[in-house]
């Protein structure tokens, strides 16, 4: 949190802002529009909304939740976690390509390894969508030599 806080600063000095950086005055807005732009990709028209650590992407015209349980008000984008933030499976499965994709054979034995839970080879770095045969199935995060699986654990085989 405190990298985002300070980016915060930076970005807005004359902000004063206190709490979680996500919270504050509509920066879930700017988060959002920083991740799509980090990202590569293109929200729809929205509003971001944030519930604890998660980001949410929602309709425009959804009323406000304030006091409301719901489970998903929106898309999930994300959490924020230690200083970072990890993108959703959500997201994932949404998305059809962004600026950094890997894409395996349905068959292949990367995609085997990939759905198993292992890590696959690959040179991209960052957070890198994985598909098969063209389809969004999960994100993996690169290190220039491999992805690391961040396939949900609940849906490996």
């Amino acid at each position: 949190m405190s990298i985002c806080v300070k980016t915060l600063y930076d970005v807005f000095p004359e902000i004063k802002a206190f709490g979680c950086c996500h919270e504050v005055f509509g920066t879930q807005h700017l988060m959002c529009e920083m991740l799509a732009e980090e990202m590569g990709i293109c929200l729809p028209a929205g509003k971001a909304v944030s519930f604890g650590q998660n980001l949410f992407w929602a309709p425009e015209e959804m009323p406000d939740l304030h006091r409301l349980k719901v489970m998903r008000p929106g898309l999930e984008l994300g959490t924020v976690k230690k200083d970072r933030f990890e993108p959703a499976h959500a997201l994932a499965l949404w998305l059809k390509t962004c600026k950094n994709t890997e894409t395996y054979g349905a068959d292949s034995e990367e995609m085997k390894a990939y759905i198993h839970g292992d890590v696959v080879p690959s040179q991209k770095k960052g957070w890198c969508l994985v598909c098969a045969d063209g389809y969004s199935i999960g994100w993996g995060k690169g290190d220039g030599r491999v992805l690391k699986n961040h396939y949900p654990k609940g849906l490996r085989r």
